[in-house]
């Protein structure tokens, strides 16, 4: 496990590094946290509706019109912030990772004329947000499984 984390880690910092190391504007930096706290917020306000995220939305259409780096930056950070309010967990890193490739994915297609097609766009964003919830899903549904497996786990429960 700890192997993994280190994984994710190498391949999310080079994002981060040159994020920062590069020359950018106020106005670009300000943009970007909007677009993140847009995100964040879309996903806290229908936390109650199963499978509606709209930061999936926020996300594609960041990295289509601004390209790959901005994507990554908005879908990792909205990931972190919405969990400030959804609860922090080892499932956290995960997901600012598929979001942020995401972000990445969609902006690499961004250049391409059938990008721009609305059927394509809206069968690659459904793919999109399917593996960000598969991915997801076998996180939180193996966590789950090991908490609840524990042999003190039955004698915890109130009934």
């Amino acid at each position: 496990m700890i192997l993994s984390f280190i994984c994710l880690a190498a391949s999310m910092l080079p994002f981060y590094w040159h994020f920062e190391t590069r020359e950018s504007e106020a106005r670009e930096i300000v943009f970007l946290a909007v677009l993140a706290t847009v995100a964040a917020l879309g996903r806290v306000a229908m936390a109650a509706v199963p499978d509606v995220k709209p930061t999936s939305f926020v996300i594609v259409m960041t990295g289509l019109t601004l390209g790959p780096e901005a994507g990554f930056i908005v879908g990792s950070t909205s990931a972190v912030v919405s969990n400030l309010f959804l609860g922090q967990g080892p499932w956290t890193p995960w997901q600012m990772f598929a979001w942020g490739a995401m972000g990445i994915s969609a902006g690499l297609i961004r250049n391409f004329k059938i990008a721009h097609n609305r059927y394509f766009f809206s069968y690659i964003g459904t793919c999109l947000r399917v593996l960000v919830r598969l991915d997801y899903g076998f996180m939180v549904r193996d966590g789950l499984r090991a908490a609840t497996q524990h042999k003190d786990f039955y004698r915890c429960l109130p009934c």
